[in-house]
């Protein structure tokens, strides 16, 4: 199924069609594009409103889910900028090396996340990058935290 953009009556539909199906169904979890799409550290408030949004919908539907998906990805806005303007956006990156905090308290944010969508009874898988697999087993962590998803490590282990 694709990513849960929308939580409207026809998306539930076909989620209820699957699940009279007996067909498990993963809730792979995005948001808006204008709030980023994939999960990442810019955008942690956002992703466990959403989750709210979506255990409310749920619920409301009477929608039954395998799990939870989250996919800790860049900011879809960066992607495309880097697409269109790459020497100045990779100089709007370069600083978000030096992030620490923000870093710190995504991963705080995004473990909060993980704790309650568990307590609500789901597992919680998570998506990646074949290349941040490659950069976490070197011990390196610069393309994540350019990127904006170093909290990503921590979140796979989840998965």
């Amino acid at each position: 199924m694709p990513g849960i953009v929308d939580l409207g009556s026809e998306r539930a539909a076909v989620v209820r069609r699957l699940n009279r199906s007996d067909v498990p169904v993963v809730a792979w979890l995005l948001l808006p594009k204008d709030q980023g799409y994939w999960f990442n550290a810019g955008n942690a408030p956002q992703a466990l409103d959403r989750y709210e949004q979506f255990r409310l919908w749920s619920a409301e539907q009477n929608l039954v889910w395998a799990g939870v998906g989250l996919n800790i990805e860049p900011d879809i806005r960066d992607l495309a900028a880097l697409g269109r303007t790459r020497g100045r956006m990779i100089l709007k990156l370069l600083p978000r090396l030096f992030h620490i905090r923000q870093m710190r308290h995504a991963r705080t944010a995004y473990r909060a996340l993980v704790a309650l969508i568990h307590a609500s009874g789901y597992p919680v898988e998570s998506y990646q990058f074949p290349l941040i697999a490659d950069e976490r087993r070197v011990g390196s962590t610069v393309l994540q935290r350019l990127a904006g998803w170093w909290i990503f490590p921590w979140i796979v282990r989840f998965g």
